[in-house]
């Protein structure tokens, strides 16, 4: 069975906020146990029978936030006007046995989608409708951007009834697709079938279904690590009671983002949940890493949900418990939040001071020893102006901390309970500053972009002969970096590359282009045009930069 909350309390509460019912907040840290727990469980089918993903794995949706500048308003975690329209939305089906790198994500962050077997009593769930083994193009799709691809000639039928019922027919029908022609080098991915997952299929059909997605994703091997599955969930009913597990980001550069996030949910929901980390697979074989980042809002006293449930689990805090009611409870309860929002107001302090350091590099200032980054002015003006909000909100966050904690010593109850709800909104608030300064500050020493210009060209080279070569000019600021920014200027490259079949012909030779990017780094980087070939095989750094031709492995055998 799942636990769940046994009775429900209505909080006091703040003017911005709405009533909701209290159960205890989950800690990163369970939520974190959990993720991992999901992440390692690589079964192909459930206990109950059920689909795969109902007890393993970890459904993750990318997201952006409303640009107010184009007039967008809405909440990341509702179903966007295509999703709508269609019926369903996209997401990604991250597990250990299943991954992908981080180069195919358009975005830095989003949210995990708690599973079926993980949902309590009063949550609602999204339900598979399909499964993509790479990139289904689903904008183009009927059917809930499952069936049809308007831009095909053919008609493309579910996968099981095309008669495709293991991964080894799925790849033969992929390969099938490929050409070498540079205008067609999407139709593998706009032609590939869908497994269809709908409640019709009835629950073997579906569970099987899964399992060959599965089967068919592995077996799709090195290739097709370089693209992120798709798979099509039904949008929540109502609009607003999507189950989010946690907002997760990818680092430094969504961390902002991912707490802006987590801040909005809280206060529109009444819910907390963590901010968790995540470092994907940078190659085949290798695994995801996550981690709870110290810069994000801590768990409240009490919240409308869990966030997650547990078979079997009886029911105790961070699983459902009941709420904290009495006055000595709820001041020592303000006294605690009190303390935490003292330390996010010293984080934020930090963070503006560290922020407001680098108006200096508008003279040109940089670390000794290393290269001269280009810095913008608009980059320095946005340090500039999130230092401001990091110094507000510690100023806030301090503020509230002493009303909690002069609540907590007089044992008012309820003034406690009110000033810990205060503290609390300001401690997030402290936490986004502080996040948006450090990603402010990280951002003013990057380039706005590192590659000037880039073509295929033929070249005869020695020892291989006639072959593809991606000739790349940097730009200046391309030219001046250091190692922590080499992802950054091949993600560039990747993005606008990484999908013609110059490149994908060569596929198994995973990291040997990386590899040559940063050999030239290191060895030639003012040479004018750096040449890549991605038939050279992958080596280590150290031999790249001491192979008899610089930065030019053999081709693979």
């Amino acid at each position: 069975m799942r636990t769940t909350t046994s009775s429900t309390l209505t909080l006091l509460t703040l003017s911005m906020l709405l009533p909701w019912s209290q159960a205890r907040a989950e800690t990163c840290e369970a939520t974190l146990a959990l993720v991992q727990q999901l992440y390692n469980k690589t079964v192909d089918v459930c206990p109950d029978g059920e689909l795969a993903s109902n007890c393993s794995g970890i459904t993750l949706r990318g997201t952006n936030r409303a640009d107010p500048a184009k007039g967008e308003n809405f909440d990341v975690w509702t179903p966007s006007p295509s999703s709508l329209e269609s019926g369903a939305f996209a997401a990604s089906y991250l597990r250990k046995d299943i991954g992908f790198d981080d180069s195919p994500m358009k975005t830095s962050n989003g949210f995990f989608i708690t599973p079926m077997d993980h949902l309590c009593a009063n949550q609602s769930g999204v339900y598979l409708q399909c499964a993509f083994v790479s990139d289904g193009w689903s904008w183009f799709r009927g059917d809930r951007g499952c069936g049809d691809n308007t831009q095909t000639p053919q008609v493309e039928r579910y996968c099981q009834d095309s008669g495709i019922n293991t991964g080894a027919a799925w790849l033969a029908q992929f390969n099938s697709n490929h050409s070498n022609n540079p205008a067609l080098v999407a139709d593998p991915y706009k032609k590939q079938c869908a497994f269809d997952l709908a409640k019709g299929r009835g629950k073997a059909g579906r569970a099987s279904a899964f399992a060959t997605f599965l089967d068919a994703r592995r077996k799709s091997g090195d290739r097709e690590f370089l693209m992120y599955n798709e798979v099509r969930l039904s949008n929540p009913n109502p609009p607003g009671s999507m189950p989010v597990l946690a907002f997760f980001d990818t680092g430094a550069n969504g961390r902002s983002q991912s707490v802006a996030n987590q801040l909005d949910y809280f206060r529109k929901t009444g819910q907390y949940r963590p901010v968790i980390e995540v470092k994907l697979p940078r190659y085949p074989g290798d695994v995801a890493q996550f981690s709870c980042p110290p810069n994000q809002m801590k768990p409240p006293a009490t919240v409308s949900t869990a966030g997650f449930c547990t078979a079997g689990r009886a029911s105790s805090p961070g699983f459902g418990s009941s709420p904290i009611t009495n006055p000595a409870q709820q001041a020592a309860q303000a006294a605690q939040t009190a303390q935490a929002a003292a330390q996010a107001a010293q984080a934020a302090q930090a963070a503006a001071q560290a922020a407001q350091a680098l108006q200096a590099a508008q003279a040109g200032q940089a670390p000794a020893g290393s290269p001269a980054p280009s810095y913008q002015a608009a980059q320095i003006a946005q340090a500039a102006q999130a230092a401001q909000a990091a110094q507000a909100a510690a100023a806030s966050a301090a503020q509230a901390a002493q009303a909690a904690q002069a609540a907590a010593q007089s044992g008012q109850g309820a003034q406690a309970a009110q000033a810990a709800q205060a503290a609390q909104l300001a401690q997030g608030q402290a936490a986004q500053a502080a996040a948006a300064a450090q990603a402010a500050q990280a951002s003013a020493g990057q380039c706005s972009r590192y590659v000037e210009s880039a073509k295929w060209i033929q070249r005869d080279e020695p020892g291989i002969g006639p072959t593809w070569s991606l000739s790349v000019v940097p730009t200046a600021c391309g030219r001046r970096i250091g190692p922590d920014q080499t992802d950054q200027m091949y993600a560039e490259l990747y993005n606008k590359f990484g999908k013609d079949p110059q490149w994908t012909e060569y596929a198994k030779n995973y990291g040997s282009m990386r590899r040559q990017l940063v050999c030239h780094l290191a060895l030639v980087r003012d040479k004018p045009e750096w040449n890549l070939e991605p038939v050279r095989q992958y080596v280590d750094h150290n031999t790249s930069l001491s192979l008899p031709s610089a930065c030019n492995p053999p081709a693979r055998k």
